[in-house]
Parts: structure tokens; sequence; C-alpha cells
């Protein structure tokens, strides 16, 4: 019998470092695209005169195109490794950004959008979640939770970006946010790693955790084809297409949301983001660290449950013409962030927990391309509503309606049992044959 590499439970368990530099670059990603994108989108519309909905259907790219890519990318992580796929993403939108400083027209605007958006996918928080559930099994909910407060504490920057597109004006505060992504992406980009297969900490830094069958199991999981082919794909997939509509919705017109209907400066709109990313925090924190406990799908649904009752105050905000409707909305918008904030890191949790960590990345890549329909669909639609009735009110109804159908999905769905028993034997007896 070969006798088992001694591991060391001295120092900070390095899966740690890898969680905290994923959060690090996600942030990134969150404070220049994500979320700092959508405080010119006004800008854009006074300045070239263009319809709201083409305006917002040119901002979906960032959604249509990370979903059309993920696959790709997926694939390439499993191939390449998530650091060279993360380095990669950081240079495609550093140079986005810069050319969307210099452009003039519609087209080169769906252009640019496009390759700042393949170049933030890749560069999002896939890399990380792809290298943070090799190191982590016990603690992978908490794991995965802590990394994705980087997209919160990136919308924390909103507020400047917003300031610097005031004060400067949007091309030369995208010149700005290009230099930051080159800059902060490379300093945090190279801790972003799989755990190699004879690291010598134990799995989760848990000295407790040294049992060979243990160890044999930790990178089951069921190929891609086979997870499609179950019934709860199809199930999570329609619960991800139908939430997707109503959370990208909100991330994307938020911001423009609060400006147009209220009439709030740049800086006042921004704090409204603000507000739902320190809501989202606080979702992800209650929530996403419930995952080690709960299921992570039924958590999933309350999530979806808690979104959809937010987004209704953000239409009857709009109907009181005394100014109280801003904290209805404002109270909507809290609501609403934090049924998102929860269920940014047990989407990933529910993929893991259902099919395993072999095929991690062409998952999770499949997952963004299917469900990026409903984030593309939905802000166009709204768009169109806005530009219909010049009010966001049917727009936001519209969302929470199309989102309250992923909620009977998530409930519904159930672990492919008998796949699960029959990939982790595979792995058990792999593992004996290597040993």
């Amino acid at each position: 019998m070969t006798e088992r590499p001694k591991l060391s439970t001295g120092g900070i368990y390095r899966g740690w470092f890898v969680v905290a530099a994923s959060g690090a670059t996600t942030a990134t990603a969150a404070a220049t695209v994500f979320y700092g994108m959508n405080t010119f989108l006004n800008d854009l519309i006074t300045e070239f005169g263009w319809a709201a909905w083409v305006t917002f259907a040119g901002s979906s790219v960032r959604t249509e195109v990370g979903g059309i890519s993920a696959p790709f990318v997926g694939w390439a992580i499993d191939r390449l490794g998530p650091r060279r796929v993360l380095l990669t993403g950081i240079a495609l939108t550093a140079i986005g950004l810069y050319l969307m400083s210099h452009m003039n027209s519609l087209w080169q605007f769906f252009v640019v959008m496009a390759i700042v958006s393949l170049g933030s996918s890749t560069a999002g928080n896939l890399c990380g979640f792809a290298a943070i559930v090799t190191w982590f099994e016990r603690r992978r909910a908490r794991a995965l939770t802590l990394s994705t407060l980087g997209g919160s504490l990136g919308g924390l920057a909103v507020p400047i970006v917003a300031l610097a597109v005031g004060t400067l004006g949007w091309r030369s505060a995208l010149q700005l946010l290009a230099i930051f992504v080159i800059v902060s992406g490379l300093l945090f980009a190279t801790f972003v790693r799989t755990r190699p297969a004879d690291h010598d900490q134990p799995m989760d830094g848990l000295p407790e955790i040294q049992d060979d069958s243990v160890q044999a199991v930790h990178n089951w999981g069921l190929p891609l084809k086979v997870a499609m082919r179950t019934r709860s794909f199809s199930m999570l997939m329609a619960g991800f297409i139908a939430n997707g509509f109503a959370m990208t919705s909100l991330l994307t017109l938020a911001f423009s949301y609060f400006e147009h209907e209220y009439g709030l400066t740049k800086g006042a709109a921004g704090l409204t983001i603000t507000t739902l990313t320190v809501s989202s925090i606080f979702g992800r924190i209650v929530l996403g660290f419930q995952g080690d406990r709960y299921e992570p799908v039924k958590l999933l649904g309350l999530c979806a449950i808690i979104l959809t009752l937010g987004l209704p105050l953000l239409s009857v905000g709009i109907l009181f013409a005394d100014g109280s409707g801003v904290w209805i909305a404002f109270v909507g918008l809290v609501i609403s962030a934090i049924g998102f904030g929860g269920s940014v890191p047990l989407r990933s949790l529910v993929i893991a927990d259902f099919y395993g960590t072999a095929s991690f990345g062409r998952l999770m890549g499949t997952e963004r391309f299917i469900s990026t329909i409903g984030g593309t669909v939905g802000p166009i639609l709204i768009g169109v509503s806005l530009d219909l009735t010049d009010h966001y009110t049917w727009g936001w109804f519209l969302a929470a309606a199309v989102g309250g159908l992923s909620i009977p999905l998530y409930f519904s769905s159930r672990k492919p049992q008998a796949l699960i028993d029959e990939y982790k034997a595979k792995a058990l007896d792999e593992q004996q044959q290597q040993g």
C-alpha cells in the first residue's frame, strides 16, 4: 500500500488566497464594466440621440456576448487553467474600454461593447469559481460566497465612477477605467490557480479530512453531455433564464431608472447603486453561507422569491407624484438586491452540488450561455416599454412576473443521485488504480 504524503496543517490555507484574489479580480470587473458602465447610458442617449431601447440593447450585449462566449471560456479553463484565461480577459477588457472612449457611432458602440463583454466575461468570476471549487468541499459555500463579495465591493465604487463621468466626461472616464483594469487585474490574477493534486495542505485546510475514501472523490463529476441529458439540468436552466431576465434588468437599468424617474443627479443615482451592492453583500453573506448547511437549490428558490417581491415596489414608487415614491422604490431596490446577492454564489454551488467539479468550467460556461437568453431580452423589453410610455412602470412588473417563473422550477429540481453515485464510484476506482 502506497504511503500517503504527510499533510501540513500549519499556516493559512492557501485556498483562501485564491478566494481573495478571485474576489479582487471580480471587484475590478464589477467597478468598471458590470456596474460602472451603467453610469453613462443616459449620457449616450443625450449626446447621440439614440432611442433608449437601442442603447439598452447595446448595453445588454455584455450579457449576450458573455453568454455566447461562456462555453468556450469554460472549455478553455478546463484545458488551460483559470490563470491564463483570466489574464487574456483582462487584456481584452482594457482594450475594449479604451476603444470605447473613441467611439462616435452606434455600430462602433455595439462592436466595442462586444469586445468589452468578451473580455469581462473571460476575466469574470467564472475563472475564480473554477479555481475555488478545487480548493474547497466542506467550506465550498463559504468560499464561493466570500469570493462573490468582490462583485459587491466593486459596486461600491460606482459613485466614484459616476463622479469621474460627471467631472471628466465619459470618454476620459473610460480611459481611466482601462488603466485601472490593467494595473489591478495583473496584480491579482497571478494568485488564481487550481489546487495541485499533491498539495501539502488537506482539502479545506481542515486536518480531520484525511481519510482515503474522502480524498478519492474530491474531483468526481458528470461529463457535460451526461449532465445536459438530466431532467434537473433542463429545469435549472429554465429557472436561470427566467431569473436572469429579472436580475439583469435590475442591475443594468437601476441607475438609469432612478436618474430618469426621480431626476436624481449622477452622484445621487450612484448612491442607489451603492445601496444595491451593500444589500447584495447582506444577501450573499446571510443566504450564501447557508449553502454549507442546507440544500443550495432550495436556498436559490428563496432568493428568487425575495427578488420577485422587491421588483414591483420599483413600479409602485413611480405612481407617487409627491416625491415619496423614491423611498418606496428604495425599499424595493434593497429587497431585490438581497435576493440577487444570495443567488450569485448559490448558482455555482448548485452546479457543483448536482454535477460535481470534474467538468465545472464547461458546465458553468454552458449555464451562462443558456441563462443569457433572459438577461439579454429583459433590458431590451423594458427599454421598449420606456420608449412607449416614458416610464419604467410596466417594465418592472414584467420583470417580476418573468422572474417569478423560476421559483417553482428551483423548488422542483432534484439531484441526479444515481448518476452521482455512479461517477463517484468511477472516481474512487481511478484513484485506487493510480495509488
